[in-house]
């Protein structure tokens, strides 16, 4: 981990897959998620959050991630969308 960086308690990962999931619901209602990782391994702590999410509708998914990412940003939730940037 880099100097600087901060842990992320179980109950903030969790707060944020809430938060990530009613984002994602208005974009697409009906998606499905589940918090995977260091979370779902039971690490009392993470460096990251990582959710898969996914739709019952295939055509629903199509560039999902790439929509719910350009939404973020649009609501100023810039630090996501850069992290996204980065790892594709």
């Amino acid at each position: 981990m880099a100097d600087g960086e901060s842990r992320i308690p179980r109950a903030e990962v969790e707060e944020i897959g809430r938060v990530v999931m009613a984002e994602l619901d208005k974009l697409v209602p009906g998606c499905v998620s589940t918090i995977v990782g260091g979370y779902r391994r039971g690490k009392p702590e993470s460096n990251d959050v990582d959710i898969v999410f996914t739709h019952p509708d295939a055509e629903a998914v199509k560039n999902l991630c790439k929509r719910f990412v350009r939404s973020l940003y649009e609501k100023g939730k810039g630090k996501i969308y850069s992290a996204f940037e980065r790892e594709h």
